[in-house]
């Protein structure tokens, strides 16, 4: 049975954008949604200092949908379409997200991943190397 909140997304920030973006998320879903600096610590070599923050969240589709058209907004990047979106079944949703998030993290240095909730989830550390990070105090 699928579950009401029917999106998995993966939010990778830089510090200096991360307490923006998590305050930006809290007023579009809800106080305290994310944490106030989106979570925690990242770095290249997983050791301070903290160049990234980030955090996971399930949402529900209006929320996921809101949630990634900010990130194109932000980067600059046309916001999805009725078809892209509202038309979609999820494994279409998930595909244009992964044709459009590597110009929102090049444009806006954000990374997000996009998965089903109630379906197989990108895991974490695959997040992480995309983008070259490893957690902060992590022993990996």
């Amino acid at each position: 049975m699928p579950t009401l909140f029917g999106h998995r997304l993966i939010v990778i920030a830089p510090v200096a954008k991360a307490a923006t973006l998590a305050a930006d998320l809290n007023t579009g879903l809800g106080a305290n949604t994310v944490p106030a600096d989106l979570g925690p610590g990242l770095s290249a070599s997983g050791t301070a200092p903290v160049t990234h923050n980030w955090c996971g969240i399930a949402l529900v589709d209006g929320h996921a949908k809101q949630v990634l058209s900010r990130l194109c907004t932000l980067a600059g990047r046309p916001t999805p379409t009725v078809a892209q979106w509202n038309n979609a079944t999820q494994a279409q949703r998930r595909t244009w997200w992964a044709s459009v998030r590597a110009a929102v993290y090049s444009n806006y240095g954000v990374y997000c991943a996009l998965a089903a909730n109630d379906g197989e989830w990108d895991p974490p550390d695959a997040a992480l190397a995309a983008v070259g990070l490893k957690t902060v105090g992590s022993a990996v």
